[in-house]
Parts: structure tokens; C-alpha cells; sequence
């Protein structure tokens, strides 16, 4: 379980492509069969968190991010919650992560 909470000063980023060790462009990754939980981040201006997070079996409750320091948020979960000033910005260029391509669309 992930818990940040009000206050907490954090500051995550994801690897570097090239980076020795770990998955480029992702910050947090838990396993997609890891049990169901509640994981919170309420860290608010304090919460730096650049990369993708990857939660895909969990409930999230996310309040916060910083203006100044966020450059690129990703959030992949089972479910989200999102609560007060929550902050997202998306410049992942430099992060290692691309943008999911669109769905095909079909043209009659």
C-alpha cells in the first residue's frame, strides 16, 4: 500500500531511457497482479512525482502535485479518485514516456 500523505515532501522521478536498471519513463510500477488496495497521494505542492505511475490493480486517491516542479504525470490505475487541487502536466518528451496512439477510426 502506497501511502503519501499531507505534508509529505516527495520527489520521484522515472529513469532515463539508457538508464542501467528499471523501466524508462515509469516512476512507481507495482505488479498488475498484486492484490487490490487503496493507495493515496495527498502529498499536495510538496508532490513531485515525474514518470508514469502504474497501479493497474489498485484504488487511488490522488490530491496534489506540484505546479513548479511536476513535469510529466501519467497515472494508470483500477480506479481514481481525484480530490482538491489535484495537479497533472504533460511534457513527457524528456521522461521516456509517448502518448498511447489513438484508436483507428472508422470511416464509412
Amino acid at each position: 500500500m502506497i501511502g503519501i500523505r499531507a505534508g509529505s515532501t516527495i520527489a520521484i522521478s522515472a529513469r532515463a531511457v539508457g538508464a542501467a536498471a528499471g523501466f524508462p519513463g515509469v516512476a512507481i510500477w507495482v505488479d498488475k497482479r498484486a492484490p487490490a488496495a487503496g493507495d493515496t497521494f495527498d502529498g499536495g505542492t510538496t508532490q513531485n512525482i515525474s514518470g508514469a505511475v502504474y497501479l493497474p490493480s489498485r484504488e487511488v486517491r490522488y490530491s496534489g502535485g506540484s505546479a513548479s516542479g511536476t513535469r510529466c504525470s501519467q497515472l494508470v490505475a483500477r480506479t481514481v479518485t481525484f480530490t482538491g487541487d489535484s495537479y497533472f502536466r504533460h511534457d513527457c518528451a524528456r521522461a521516456g514516456v509517448s502518448d498511447p496512439a489513438p484508436p483507428p477510426l472508422l470511416a464509412e
